[in-house]
């Protein structure tokens, strides 16, 4: 069997690495703003460590796909890391923020969509403290 030369691998990567970063100047500008306010150019450490490329500046997401500001398109079989099982932008889910924002947010006082959540996560089998769910809620 003949093994992979590791000198040919090495040329390989530095050639896709080179094309990868040609094709997303958007997010190469982006990441250089980036740097004067962020560490690292990200909002989170681990960003820049999680992939071998630069970090890729996302514009928007559909369903179960999001395309980064150079225009390309990725389907995210990361879910965003579990955070979006519904997809991007799922119709129902927008309406329903659409609305609770038209009608406002944040009242530091009880309103009827708190006595909802609570109610409905303490009927769930493995429900937290009611104390939690509804300090949960309110913050």
């Amino acid at each position: 069997m003949q093994h992979p030369d590791p000198a040919h691998i090495a040329r390989l990567q530095a050639r896709e690495a080179a094309r990868f970063a040609q094709m997303r100047p958007r997010s190469a500008e982006l990441l250089a703003r980036a740097r004067r306010s962020m560490a690292r150019g990200v909002p989170m450490g681990w960003m820049t460590a999680i992939y071998q490329h630069p970090p890729m500046f996302i514009a928007e997401g559909d369903g179960a796909w999001f395309s980064d500001v150079d225009g390309h398109r990725y389907l995210d079989m990361n879910v965003a890391d579990l955070s979006m099982n519904g997809g991007f932008g799922p119709p129902a889910v927008v309406a329903a923020v659409a609305e609770r924002m038209r009608r406002g947010s944040q009242f530091l006082l009880p309103t009827e969509d708190a006595l909802a959540v609570c109610g409905h996560s303490l009927q769930k089998p493995h429900r937290p403290s009611r104390a939690k769910v509804c300090d949960e809620v309110k913050h």
